[in-house]
């Protein structure tokens, strides 16, 4: 067996992992710091590589609705409150009230988030929201912070090691302090002990558990497992986000993809006439429209018709594919015209979007081209040419709101032992605005790392 000591040890190199190791380094660049992924570092992991029409950052700035103070507590009103109010009430004010420096720190890395009038950050409204504080880059955003991270902690003399599977926590058999971690390397037989003064858990969800998910593979349990063994608490693990998803690129299909309103088939039939039936007090258009800010499934959206309708056809054993090549059945150019609300109108416009040619309605490709070419692209760039084939969809698992509970330092009740992103619990509730998670990464990643930094310098001093 293979032994190594350390500091700090980081397990887990996505966003949240990235942020902590540099937050630690950052807050005593003396101390030895230690980062070992499941996957090749930098590439591995949810941040690494998920991607949606528009990744979200969500941010409360001074400026962001409804203003001045009252534009984090409003935030943190709504991740807690739209949680169902089972969540850590403390975490949503910290997530809240430190988003806006989550930002700058990774904008001061070097991540080039869209920016609008008085060059302030451009935002959005996403599901489970009040008020606009989504801030992106693209399709992206997730992997431009993972690049911006990985490249800033490669600058420093971090120890980074890779293809290792977290096995065991250990802990000091006289005060149950961490002690360290027992380690499988995913190449060999061969195992791997890391001493640390603290360990930090950033290794995600296990979205493996699920047969259809957007995780990349590897993210299983055992770290949660682990964690558990060692004498800590999971909370709200009953609570995963499902939404509808690319099976075959894992790309996330909201936001713009549903407000392009393609036409949702089954076969040669419309889905919305199914949608209709389910919902017959909404308009299915509206409902498709809204599904574009209510992603993934929520209970608290009329939207959830559309996620009922396709889940039906698939249980049924049918494919179900969003066709931007023809408009639904619902939308022609009399309802365009005349039956549309002046809401969906004003936004369309607003936009510089046509919802009528020459005469003629406008088609979902065109529309999307106006909305966002760049997922158009992205697409492309994996064999799928939405403007001659329709895409596939399904509901895939896509993010876990519960995981080892932490505090506002985050902390677990084992010492020495902290945890931080979709590992951690106690943020979330039963649900999460759209844009939160990378938001947690970064604020919970650099309270892990300061802390644990802090912590690790203590025990130092008393060796």
């Amino acid at each position: 067996m293979e032994t190594l000591s350390t500091d700090i040890l980081i397990v887990g190199a996505g966003g949240a992992g990235l942020r902590a190791a540099l937050s630690a380094h950052e807050t005593n660049p003396g101390l030895s710091i230690t980062m070992i992924s499941r996957g090749r570092l930098g590439r591995h992991g949810v941040t690494a590589t998920a991607c949606s029409d528009r990744m979200a950052f969500h941010v409360s700035f001074p400026f962001t609705e409804p203003g001045g103070d009252s534009a984090w507590t409003e935030h943190a009103r709504d991740i807690y409150e739209g949680g169902g109010c089972v969540s850590d009430p403390n975490l949503a004010d910290l997530l809240a009230r430190e988003s806006a420096d989550a930002y700058y720190r990774l904008a001061g890395l070097g991540v080039m988030f869209a920016s609008g009038h008085k060059n302030r950050p451009k935002q959005f409204v996403t599901d489970g929201s009040r008020y606009p504080r989504a801030c992106y880059t693209g399709p992206y955003t997730a992997r431009d912070i993972e690049h911006a991270l990985f490249t800033a902690v490669q600058k420093t003399d971090i120890r980074l090691m890779d293809s290792l599977a977290l096995v065991s926590i250990l802990r000091d058999e006289n005060d149950g302090h961490v002690a360290g971690v027992l380690c499988r390397p995913e190449l060999s037989d061969q195992w791997t002990a890391i001493l640390a003064k603290c360990v930090i858990l950033a290794t995600g969800g296990p979205g493996q558990l699920f047969e259809t998910n957007v995780y990349p593979g590897g993210m299983d349990a055992l770290p949660w497992y682990a964690a558990v063994r060692a004498g800590a608490e999971l909370v709200n693990i009953e609570f995963i986000q499902f939404g509808l998803s690319s099976p075959a690129t894992s790309l996330a299909c909201s936001g713009c993809m549903m407000r392009a309103l393609p036409r949702i088939a089954v076969n040669d039939r419309d889905l919305l006439s199914d949608v209709a039936e389910i919902a017959p007090k909404d308009d299915p258009i509206e409902l498709l429209f809204r599904k574009g800010a209510s992603w993934p499934v929520s209970a608290g959206s009329s939207a959830r018709a559309v996620d009922i309708a396709v889940w039906r056809a698939v249980m049924n054993g049918e494919k179900v594919t969003l066709d931007y090549r023809t408009n639904p059945d619902y939308a022609d150019s009399v309802y365009l015209n005349k039956h549309m609300s002046d809401v969906l109108k004003g936004w369309f416009h607003d936009r510089g979007v046509l919802l009528t040619r020459n005469g003629s309605t406008s088609t979902p490709i065109q529309r999307l081209e106006k909305l966002n070419p760049q997922v158009i692209d992205w697409f492309r760039d994996r064999g799928i040419d939405l403007a001659s084939e329709p895409v596939e969809v399904h509901h895939a698992a896509q993010h876990f709101q519960g995981g080892v509970r932490i505090n506002t330092r985050a902390e677990t009740c084992v010492p020495g032992l902290y945890a931080c992103g979709e590992a951690a619990g106690g943020q979330h509730g039963a649900n999460r605005p759209g844009g939160n998670a990378l938001l947690d990464c970064q604020v919970m990643g650099h309270v892990a790392g300061s802390e644990a930094a802090q912590h690790a310098s203590e025990v130092n001093q008393t060796d």
